[in-house]
Protein backbone atom coordinates (compact mmCIF):
# COMPACT_ATOMS: atom_id res chain seq x y z
CA UNK A 1 0.00 0.00 0.00
CA UNK A 2 2.43 2.42 1.07
CA UNK A 3 4.37 1.73 -2.17
CA UNK A 4 1.98 3.04 -4.47
CA UNK A 5 0.92 6.09 -2.36
CA UNK A 6 4.40 6.69 -2.78
CA UNK A 7 4.96 5.95 -6.78
CA UNK A 8 1.69 8.52 -7.04
CA UNK A 9 3.72 10.98 -4.41
CA UNK A 10 0.47 11.28 -3.02
CA UNK A 11 -2.24 10.36 0.14
CA UNK A 12 -5.37 8.17 0.54
CA UNK A 13 -7.41 10.86 0.10
CA UNK A 14 -5.72 12.95 -2.86
CA UNK A 15 -5.26 10.17 -5.50
CA UNK A 16 -6.94 10.67 -8.62
CA UNK A 17 -9.04 8.30 -10.59
CA UNK A 18 -6.55 8.43 -13.41
CA UNK A 19 -3.27 8.15 -11.39
CA UNK A 20 -4.98 5.32 -9.08
CA UNK A 21 -5.92 2.91 -11.56
CA UNK A 22 -2.45 3.37 -13.74
CA UNK A 23 -0.71 3.02 -10.10
CA UNK A 24 -2.98 -0.32 -9.32
CA UNK A 25 -3.15 -1.90 -12.82
CA UNK A 26 0.85 -1.42 -12.92
CA UNK A 27 1.70 -2.73 -9.71
CA UNK A 28 -0.82 -5.28 -8.96
CA UNK A 29 -2.88 -6.40 -12.63
CA UNK A 30 -0.24 -6.39 -15.20
CA UNK A 31 0.87 -10.24 -15.12
CA UNK A 32 0.47 -12.43 -18.22
CA UNK A 33 0.05 -15.41 -15.82
CA UNK A 34 -3.87 -15.90 -15.13
CA UNK A 35 -2.64 -17.24 -11.45
CA UNK A 36 -0.96 -13.91 -10.28
CA UNK A 37 -3.20 -11.96 -12.05
CA UNK A 38 -6.28 -12.74 -10.21
CA UNK A 39 -3.89 -12.70 -6.81
CA UNK A 40 -2.94 -8.99 -8.01
CA UNK A 41 -6.69 -8.38 -8.13
CA UNK A 42 -7.56 -9.76 -4.81
CA UNK A 43 -4.68 -7.46 -3.45
CA UNK A 44 -5.97 -4.59 -5.18
CA UNK A 45 -9.68 -5.11 -4.84
CA UNK A 46 -8.64 -5.28 -1.02
CA UNK A 47 -6.41 -2.24 -1.13
CA UNK A 48 -9.03 -0.09 -2.75
CA UNK A 49 -11.67 -1.30 -0.35
CA UNK A 50 -9.81 -0.40 2.51
CA UNK A 51 -8.36 2.70 1.42
CA UNK A 52 -12.18 3.31 0.67
CA UNK A 53 -10.74 4.64 -2.88
CA UNK A 54 -13.84 2.52 -4.87
CA UNK A 55 -15.18 6.15 -6.19
CA UNK A 56 -11.63 7.74 -6.80
CA UNK A 57 -11.29 4.63 -8.89
CA UNK A 58 -14.52 5.23 -10.87
CA UNK A 59 -17.42 2.74 -11.87
CA UNK A 60 -15.72 1.91 -15.18
CA UNK A 61 -12.36 1.51 -13.20
CA UNK A 62 -13.99 -0.76 -11.02
CA UNK A 63 -15.98 -2.60 -13.92
CA UNK A 64 -13.05 -2.82 -16.09
CA UNK A 65 -10.63 -4.26 -13.29
CA UNK A 66 -12.92 -6.54 -11.56
CA UNK A 67 -15.17 -8.27 -14.15
CA UNK A 68 -12.33 -9.31 -16.56
CA UNK A 69 -14.03 -11.99 -19.07
CA UNK A 70 -10.49 -14.48 -18.84
CA UNK A 71 -11.95 -14.98 -15.14
CA UNK A 72 -15.06 -17.12 -14.65
CA UNK A 73 -18.18 -15.88 -13.50
CA UNK A 74 -17.38 -16.81 -9.58
CA UNK A 75 -13.97 -15.31 -9.63
CA UNK A 76 -15.23 -12.21 -11.28
CA UNK A 77 -18.32 -12.13 -8.39
CA UNK A 78 -16.04 -12.60 -5.73
CA UNK A 79 -13.38 -9.70 -6.94
CA UNK A 80 -16.77 -7.60 -7.51
CA UNK A 81 -17.99 -8.64 -4.28
CA UNK A 82 -14.35 -7.95 -2.13
CA UNK A 83 -13.97 -4.26 -3.70
CA UNK A 84 -17.62 -2.91 -3.60
CA UNK A 85 -17.92 -4.11 0.39
CA UNK A 86 -18.35 -0.76 1.95
CA UNK A 87 -18.41 1.58 -0.64
CA UNK A 88 -21.46 4.31 -1.12
CA UNK A 89 -24.67 2.33 -1.83
CA UNK A 90 -25.49 4.63 -5.18
CA UNK A 91 -22.07 4.03 -6.36
CA UNK A 92 -22.21 0.27 -6.44
CA UNK A 93 -25.72 0.26 -7.71
CA UNK A 94 -23.68 2.53 -10.46
CA UNK A 95 -21.49 -0.25 -11.33
CA UNK A 96 -23.75 -2.89 -11.00
CA UNK A 97 -26.44 -1.31 -13.46
CA UNK A 98 -23.96 -1.03 -16.00
CA UNK A 99 -22.91 -4.73 -15.62
CA UNK A 100 -26.33 -5.58 -15.77
CA UNK A 101 -27.24 -3.94 -19.00
CA UNK A 102 -23.83 -5.79 -20.75
CA UNK A 103 -23.06 -8.87 -18.52
CA UNK A 104 -26.36 -10.29 -16.96
CA UNK A 105 -24.33 -13.19 -15.67
CA UNK A 106 -22.43 -11.28 -12.94
CA UNK A 107 -25.09 -8.76 -12.15
CA UNK A 108 -26.98 -10.50 -10.65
Amino acid sequence: VALILKLVDADGEALLSESLGSQVRLQLCFDSNKVNLLDGLRQAATLVRDLRLQEALGAEEVRTLFNDKRFDRRERRDLLMSVLRGAPHVFTMEVLREMDDRDADVGE
